[in-house]
């Protein structure tokens, strides 16, 4: 699937000028879900993932520090 984010569409009153101003961004802001409904997994479309890894520093340590499970284990 492919989401998209529309920002500020449904904010009272000022939200459709705010929606229309913004519309250029809403590209960045798409995303590719791929993965079971029990574990999804996003990533965005148009942005390098090496260029967000700055912007979620847990995350990025997390999946250096946990072992991949689709990699075979050797005996």
């Amino acid at each position: 699937a492919v989401v998209e984010a529309e920002m500020f569409r449904d904010t009272f009153l000022i939200g459709p000028l705010l929606s229309f101003l913004t519309s250029p961004m809403t590209k960045v802001f798409e995303y590719r879900v791929t993965g079971s409904l029990a574990n999804p997994k996003s990533e965005p479309r148009f942005i390098p993932k090496f260029l967000l890894l700055p912007l979620r520093p847990f995350q990025t340590i997390r999946e250096f520090l946990t072992p991949d499970k689709s990699a075979p284990e050797k005996k």
